[in-house]
């Protein structure tokens, strides 16, 4: 009557193994995932802190700079003068 127990508690402790052992499996992946994305939004934030600094230190250059009008900077135009012609 227990002669077939036996066989079976021991197939039932391995199947409890294996589940175990693939539960622990997809835990780690699960964390190896999580930590890949932690390390990705820290590139992210790394990137844009740093255009933000370029933006701000080309915005200071830019102020540091005389003050130009912008365009031309010489004389007048020669789109001014068209049409007129003085001869």
């Amino acid at each position: 009557m227990f002669f077939g127990l036996e066989k079976r508690a021991k197939l039932a402790v391995g199947l409890a193994r294996k589940i175990g052992q693939r539960m622990e499996r997809e835990r780690e992946a699960e964390r190896q995932r999580q930590e890949l994305a932690r390390q990705a939004e820290i590139r992210r934030e790394m990137q844009r802190q740093q255009e933000i600094r370029a933006a701000e230190e080309a915005r200071k250059a830019s102020d540091l700079e005389p003050n130009r009008p912008k365009g031309l900077s010489r004389g007048r135009s020669r789109r001014s003068d068209r049409g007129y012609d003085p001869w």
